[in-house]
């Protein structure tokens, strides 16, 4: 039996065992990124916590039951943050145990990824964003001097490495203006051609970021439990705060933007998130192709 058949279809102790021994990297703590997302499908945390020992572990099937809407704000799962872990890493362990009310407007469980023991690869469903049903009634136009670009090239690069997200542009000024000034930069494929974009609200981005952040590009198996710690780790960066009640306050007075391109095919996303109290703006923008 592979570790995957064990992990979903063998009794929890044995499941629970697999992973513990399962391979290690430095990326995704487990060499499988999506094998705790597998065994928290079918193990709620109060039957998984007595078998479960490695704190990273614990933390990833955690935030996977959290997405399946448990409530584990009476664990105190920072008490367990490895020692000399680096303090980026360690940003995971204040992420709440809950989903607050932002990430549960527009969430649900069927964004989660079925997990069968013939087919676990990534479903790439909520890989996508702006939907292609969604309204963009407003036109922004290429604009090289639209903002200024800030000298911030790696911001976010540990989050978005190994996703379609390319790099994250970031631009003092607002949404429209860090579009304008982030179309210019393949304005040679398409040349002064306005983009389609629309204001949204974070949450109606959030499944797709979730889904986009926890996986690879094309065809790789994505880990939702990954995408959700490192979102809020974006956050954390973006707000200057690791304060749930600072990301919070932030969630509550962005704006955000989207916009279709062109060439949008099956993986992409474009999304532009300006803070108004920093006068700043990042976008989120990448594609994959079939």
């Amino acid at each position: 039996m592979t570790i995957r058949n064990t992990v979903l279809s063998a009794s929890i102790a044995a499941a629970a065992q697999a992973l513990e021994c399962t391979p290690r990297n430095d990326r995704w703590w487990v060499t499988e990124r999506n094998l705790c997302d597998m065994f928290a499908q079918n193990h709620p945390w109060a039957e998984a916590d007595g078998h479960l020992h490695d704190p990273r572990l614990r933390l990833l099937i955690a935030h996977a039951r959290v997405l399946r809407d448990e409530d584990l704000t009476g664990q105190d799962l920072s008490a367990e943050t490895p020692p000399h872990c680096a303090p980026e890493e360690a940003e995971y362990w204040l992420v709440p145990l809950r989903l607050q009310s932002w990430e549960a407007r527009k969430w649900d469980r069927k964004f989660l990824w079925r997990y069968h023991e013939k087919h676990s690869s990534s479903n790439g469903q909520a890989s996508t964003f702006p939907p292609a049903h969604l309204a963009l009634p407003m036109l922004v136009y290429p604009r090289k001097h639209q903002g200024r670009p800030t000298d911030m090239s790696d911001f976010g690069r540990s989050e978005t490495q190994w996703t379609i997200i390319d790099q994250i542009t970031v631009v003092r000024g607002t949404a429209e203006e860090a579009i304008a000034h982030h179309l210019t930069i393949n304005e040679w494929e398409q040349p002064e051609e306005p983009a389609e974009a629309a204001v949204v609200d974070f949450s109606e981005a959030y499944p797709a970021l979730v889904c986009l952040l926890g996986g690879e590009r094309a065809y790789g198996r994505a880990s939702e439990s990954h995408g959700r710690l490192r979102l809020w780790r974006l956050l954390h960066s973006m707000a200057g705060s690791t304060d749930i009640d600072d990301i919070n306050d932030f969630v509550a007075r962005i704006r955000c933007m989207t916009w279709r391109d062109w060439s949008d095919d099956i993986w992409y996303i474009h999304l532009a998130i300006e803070d108004p109290v920093q006068r700043t703006a990042w976008v989120l923008d990448g594609q994959d192709f079939d």
